[in-house]
């Protein structure tokens, strides 16, 4: 089974093509998320979890939501994480979500998609060579990890330094923190009312009252301001002018 989390399109892509080469299931744990969840996921297979990392680890909420799931049937897990640059020592958090749910973890590895984190910084545009290629370039690294995983191979690939180590233990407490906030969150007068952001918040924190609105419960993952149809919504100044990157482009899609 292959259950996946994505904000921006980049670890569904990922969650496609390992879909694919394992002739599995394909779970989007976004959609449990917004719907309240499931007690209890069954697979004769591996879990294989493709999770994005915030801040050098897998976002807190997505953790406590699969710890929240009895995993039955197979208790191996494997976990893909998407990141733009380093995965920190994310899989040393992740051996303890592996531990809450008593889930044996066989493998690791991360794979770099195009960075979409649009507060901190002006993402590719999602429509340029550079990202195909790099999709493409992607594409042999998970159907490397996939065949890993049909053939129940054990890797932990991206082992953290000990900059890693600091990075996740110190600098992400501290992201959180200082970063997660909604009091930014803002919506221009090229709001059609479409309601796709509603519908795309997978903590269901953003509310229609005549125009979006956003509670506190975010993990910015930014899939209602990236996924606007119509580029309405901002988050204070940071924004204003930058590529929206939503990858809308399946696995399949790219040769």
């Amino acid at each position: 089974m292959i259950l996946y989390f994505s904000g921006t399109g980049n670890s569904r892509f990922i969650a496609e093509g390992l879909a694919k080469i394992c002739d599995d299931e394909l779970i989007n744990l976004k959609d449990l998320m917004k719907n309240g969840g499931t007690g209890e996921l069954h697979s004769d297979k591996p879990f294989v979890f493709v999770l994005p990392i915030h801040a050098f680890r897998i976002p807190g909420k997505i953790s406590e939501f699969i710890e929240t799931i009895k995993f039955t049937g197979s208790s191996d897990a494997y976990f893909i994480v998407d990141c733009g640059g380093s995965p920190g020592n994310a899989l040393k958090y992740i051996k303890n979500t592996c531990k809450k749910v008593n889930l044996q973890l066989k493998g690791f590895d991360a794979i770099n998609m195009p960075a979409s984190y649009i507060v901190m910084y002006n993402p590719p545009d999602v429509n340029s060579e550079a990202v195909h290629d790099s999709l493409v370039y992607q594409k042999s690294q998970i159907e490397r990890i996939g065949r890993d995983i049909n053939e129940g191979k054990e890797f932990f690939n991206r082992p953290s330094d000990f900059k890693g180590k600091i990075q996740s233990s110190i600098l992400n407490p501290i992201f959180v923190k200082m970063m997660i906030k909604t009091k930014d969150f803002a919506v221009s007068d090229k709001c059609v009312k479409c309601g796709s952001c509603v519908l795309r918040c997978p903590l269901n924190n953003v509310f229609f009252n005549g125009k979006p609105e956003w509670g506190d419960n975010c993990m910015h993952c930014m899939a209602c301001l990236s996924g606007c149809p119509s580029n309405a919504i901002e988050y204070g100044n940071k924004t204003v002018g930058r590529n929206r990157y939503y990858l809308l482009k399946h696995y399949g899609d790219v040769n």
